[in-house]
């Protein structure tokens, strides 16, 4: 689920389709989820969740270097 819904702020369906499709894209190019459930507790999730792009590569900054 996209992070504008579980941090309860209104649907945009465009916005809720892209990161749809980013989540799906990642899977393909990196062979793995980019976090493992998306919940607020999840770290990786919460870095995206809260706009942290750079923290979030930082974790899987081995996945950049493939």
């Amino acid at each position: 689920m996209a992070p504008e819904l579980h941090l309860k702020k209104p649907y945009k369906g465009d916005q809720v389709d892209l990161f749809a499709a980013a989540i799906i894209l990642f899977i393909m190019v990196a062979g793995i989820q980019p976090f493992q459930n998306a919940k607020s507790r999840n770290f990786h999730y919460k870095l995206i969740a809260n706009n942290k792009p750079e923290l979030f590569w930082g974790v899987h900054g081995k996945l950049r270097e493939r």
